[in-house]
């Protein structure tokens, strides 16, 4: 399934995406296989494969732009980025991004520095409702591979809102 941005409710601090049913060519998507598929391309099946492009693809609703990318980003500082743990990071020192990827930019942040965002993903064509994912202020315990840690050990590092602690 693939979905753009369509909308930001600022007063609802909520980007909302749709799904679609054809991607067109210089639009950043979200894309999710569902987990009973195996693979991008039994999901997914493309007539040409060649890519001329080389310009970041912009869609930006208020202050907010959602930037697809062809190359590799070398240096991911200030930008905001999914983490294969469902979460919205920004990228610090030293953090990259492989091409044919995504980020955000503008995401507004709470006192904390948490993003203060939800992302919204219809998908109205089959009777699912908005799934809503909250993305601010998540005060779980991950590990430094990005798995939840449902009981922390004392001396070890973990991620909490965002920011690696040694756990007391």
């Amino acid at each position: 399934m693939a979905y753009e941005l369509a909308d930001y409710n600022a007063t609802e601090q909520t980007l909302h995406f749709t799904k679609v049913s054809q991607l067109e060519a210089g639009v950043p998507y979200v894309i999710h296989v569902p987990e009973q598929v195996f693979s991008y391309d039994e999901a997914f099946s493309f007539s040409t494969t060649e890519i001329t492009a080389t310009t970041a693809a912009t869609v930006s609703k208020g202050d907010i732009s959602f930037v697809g990318t062809y190359a590799s980003i070398a240096d991911m500082t200030g930008n905001w980025g999914v983490t294969n743990t469902a979460r919205i990071a920004v990228g610090g020192s030293g953090s990259s991004m492989k091409g044919f990827r995504a980020y955000f930019t503008g995401i507004p942040t709470t006192a904390t520095g948490a993003p203060a965002l939800r992302l919204a993903f219809d998908d109205m064509a089959t009777g699912i409702e908005t799934i809503l994912l909250d993305l601010a202020g998540d005060d779980r315990v991950y590990d430094l591979n990005g798995q939840r840690v449902m009981q922390p050990k004392k001396g070890n590092v973990y991620i909490v809102n965002g920011k690696k602690q040694i756990w007391k």
